[in-house]
């Protein structure tokens, strides 16, 4: 991941060297070189994706005429620094600390799946049995297009939850994921992370940057 862009151009790679510094992890090793359970630990992940987002941004920067930012997820952090509303370190600081936190919620038990071929009615539906079924969390996380849904809770409920839809004749895609993203179990990292996102150095941003909570451009 980002490997080619970062061989062909010192900038690109001064951002994976700085990434690194501010994380403590051996990023370069593990996406260029490492295992796919490591590559899929949201703690590697997300300095990871962020570097290799902004990389290409830098790439395009110069060509584009630019007229807002947005991100979904942990893209939003890329976009926030990409706007110059955060200065490029605190955001890497910011999404190490998120992925660390992230994997450290929930006790190492959430998982994700994404459901296909199911009607948004049937989804509620299989997601209220298999959370009673199990006594766990479980959740619609996100809702992506009318035919494709992400489901977020206790692994136990996920694999309830993925055995109902094929009752359904739907499908049911585990992701690659090691935590209940945008799930409840997200909550004390989601506490811990605000905390640091308000003291941090913020800047009206070069275009507004759209939010994913509201859509709407935050100048």
């Amino acid at each position: 991941m980002g490997r080619d862009l970062a061989e062909a151009k010192a900038d690109a790679m001064d951002l994976w060297k700085l990434a690194e510094r501010i994380s403590g992890l051996s990023l370069r090793e593990i996406y260029w070189e490492g295992d796919e359970s490591a590559m899929a630990d949201t703690r590697n992940l997300q300095p990871a994706m962020t570097v290799t987002t902004l990389n290409l941004w830098r790439e395009m920067a110069g060509k584009l005429d630019v007229m807002g930012f947005a991100g979904h997820s942990l893209g939003e952090y890329a976009a926030l620094a990409a706007a110059r509303a955060l200065p490029v370190e605190q955001v890497i600081e910011l999404v190490s600390l998120r992925g660390r936190l992230m994997a450290e919620a929930g006790g190492g038990d959430g998982a994700m799946a994404a459901i296909l071929k199911v009607s948004l009615e049937n989804v509620e539906a299989i997601v209220a049995k298999a959370a009673g079924a199990t006594g766990g969390t479980l959740l619609v996380a996100n809702y992506n297009t009318p035919g494709q849904y992400v489901i977020s809770g206790r692994k136990d409920a996920v694999d309830q939850a993925a055995g109902l839809c094929k009752e359904v004749k739907g499908r049911a895609i585990p992701l690659a994921v090691s935590g209940a993203f945008h799930s409840p179990m997200m909550a004390e990292a989601a506490a811990e992370i605000e905390k640091i996102i308000r003291k941090a150095d913020w800047k009206a941003p070069a275009a507004p940057v759209f939010a994913n909570v509201t859509g709407k451009g935050e100048a």
